[in-house]
């Protein structure tokens, strides 16, 4: 591979965060989530969210989305919305229990917020009835993502740059790397990142893939990090 070659991917990336019910600034009897501990292997559980800006917020809705129903949806409303936001489809898994959303961020307040909220509802988006909840919550979001890499199997988030993407070579559940992870980070605790499990789809492929958020990591750390999972994934496959 080229150096600096770029390409574009969608993208299915699982975590699991902290959330709780966002009980203001949205439709009233309508449910969000507000993923309050975001990137916990960077910024430890005790992170506080802002109370004045959004952060992650996960609008829940009542059905399924389809793919090309929502990105139809989503240019039309920004042609029209006069603030910007990502979003992206979404799904949240509590105790077994398996809700459907669309997460949103870069909002840059929960007036709009709302907004947002009203204008998918405007759509035909059916918003899902009021729940309470705090608890972990097994996310996992669908986007696309825009990449760079000098190497192959290492790749660079163009749009959020301290965002990273490393291959491994085979798919593995999220218990097992729950369980990888917390042997690699007790063995490098002096390395600051958070984890996430994915899978990049590429010219009619996948690469399941490491997501690795963290400042200023060099391509050396990202290398290293990447061949201590392999090689402690290699025991359990």
């Amino acid at each position: 591979m080229s150096k600096n070659f770029q390409f574009e991917s969608f993208s299915i990336i699982t975590k699991e965060e902290r959330v709780q019910s966002l009980s203001h600034s949205i439709i009233p009897n309508t449910f969000a989530l507000e993923i309050i501990t975001p990137l916990p292997g960077y910024y430890g559980a005790e992170y506080l969210i802002s109370r004045e800006i959004p952060g992650h917020v996960i609008l829940m809705t009542k059905d399924y989305l389809h793919f090309e129903e929502f990105y139809r949806l989503l240019r039309k409303m920004k042609a029209y919305l006069n603030f910007s936001f990502d979003a992206s489809l979404s799904s949240v898994e509590i105790h077994n229990h398996r809700f459907h959303g669309i997460r949103v961020r870069d909002i840059d307040s929960y007036q709009n917020l709302g907004e947002l909220q009203r204008a998918f509802a405007s759509e035909g988006i059916l918003m899902a009835k009021p729940r309470k909840v705090t608890d972990l919550a097994l996310i996992r979001i669908k986007k696309f993502l825009r990449l760079s890499s000098e190497v192959e199997g290492v790749y660079h988030d163009r749009e959020t740059t301290d965002y990273h993407y490393v291959v491994i070579q085979n798919s593995v559940s999220w218990k097992l790397f729950e369980k990888v992870t917390h042997r690699i980070r007790n063995n490098h605790p002096e390395l600051k990142y958070d984890v996430a499990l994915g899978v990049l789809f590429r010219s009619g492929d996948l690469q399941d893939v490491i997501r690795i958020y963290g400042e200023n990591l060099s391509l050396k750390t990202l290398q290293d990090i990447q061949y201590q999972y392999i090689k402690a994934l290699s025991e359990h496959i």
